[in-house]
């Protein structure tokens, strides 16, 4: 079963640590060092990708170049990471768009519309990550602006919803205190009913434990497995609607101030980090709902087709409405965004 899974992650820091030159080609035997700062906690697959880049960068660079990965948060949160690039305190780092919506709303507000697409359709974000990238400008103009270069469009795969108790209907949502992360995920929870609280990923598991919240919502599955979700939220219900969109952030001077040797080895990095972040989603997605049919005590549920259409009635249409107009995304920009996802929809039924 094919699911889409755009997995975003990667986050590059340059605030060195340690002994690190930036700008130079290395002769003298110096190595130039990279924070890399993520949000998600460690053995996830948005870690898993960043330590990936990684990798690829001491490969590419031999040794001339080194990523120092930093996860859950450590150096900046989630909602700070935006901030911490665009004034250089750091280079690059992976969050969620809608961390920074506020910072770049039309940005966030383009990629919430990708939550309308049927997250069974892998491939299609390939063509609509890289056609986004190229032909919506309004994305590029909001980064540069802030003096932020983005080098990865990623998604970390289905997001989904998560439950202590058995919920087949929106109607079992209704006054459920549902954790999501910060940005549209909770005018989601809102509009399905739901008291919605903001919390990174990592404070999910004990505010469930512990019964602060009832359930999680539009975080991805495969996330929600390796955070063990499952044993304290055994009820998932899969809606095939939505996916967490990420980008990578990187400092524009900083980029600038490597060498092109160092340059490359950053952009072919990505680009190959990417790649293998969206088929290691692709099959992360598969392999846990598959793992969690077999699990005891852990009960799958998919939505119907009315139910489904219900829940994007209710909550993903009013919430792109009401985000497009308090953002001031214009009307051209949505048609443009909506044309993009038709094609890609075609291309990649022309390619199966």
């Amino acid at each position: 079963m094919k699911r889409v899974v755009l997995v975003m992650a990667s986050i590059l820091l340059l605030a060195s640590v340690g002994f690190s030159v930036v700008g130079c080609d290395n002769d003298d035997g110096t190595t130039v060092t990279w924070r890399l700062a993520t949000y998600s906690m460690p053995d996830t697959l948005t870690t898993d990708i960043c330590q990936k880049f990684a990798d690829l960068v001491a490969e590419k660079s031999d040794g001339d170049m080194e990523v120092k990965i930093f996860t859950s948060g450590v150096i900046y949160t989630g909602t700070e990471i935006f901030d911490a690039v665009s004034a250089g305190a750091i280079d690059m780092g992976a969050t969620p768009t809608s961390y920074y919506s506020t910072k770049c709303p039309k940005t966030s507000a383009i990629f919430a519309q990708m939550w309308s697409f049927d997250s069974n359709d892998v491939n299609e974000y390939i063509f609509i990550k890289k056609q986004l990238a190229e032909q919506v400008q309004v994305i590029q103009d909001e980064a540069e602006a802030a003096n932020i270069t983005h080098t990865l469009w990623i998604n970390t795969g289905s997001a989904e919803f998560y439950f202590k108790k058995d919920v087949k209907t929106k109607a079992d949502v209704a006054g459920l205190k549902m954790a999501g992360p910060p940005g549209g995920a909770l005018g989601i929870l809102q509009l399905l009913g739901a008291s919605p609280v903001g919390m990174d990923n990592s404070e999910m598991y004990l505010s469930a434990q512990t019964g602060v919240i009832d359930g999680v919502g539009v975080v991805p599955l495969s996330d929600s497995y390796k955070l063990k979700f499952y044993e304290v939220l055994p009820y998932y219900v899969l809606t095939n609607t939505m996916m967490a969109t990420f980008s990578t952030l990187m400092n524009s001077d900083s980029f600038a101030a490597l060498t092109p040797k160092l340059q490359d080895v950053v952009t072919e990095a990505a680009a190959e980090a990417e790649t293998w972040g969206l088929d290691a989603v692709a099959a992360g997605d598969a392999d846990v709902i598959d793992t969690l049919e077999n699990t005891s005590g852990v009960h799958v549920y998919t939505l119907p087709d009315a139910e489904r259409q219900l829940w994007f009635d209710s909550a993903l249409a009013p919430l792109f409405a009401s985000m497009y107009s308090k953002m001031g995304v214009t009307a051209d920009v949505v048609t443009e965004v909506q044309s993009i996802a038709a094609d890609a929809k075609v291309d990649y039924a022309a390619s199966k």
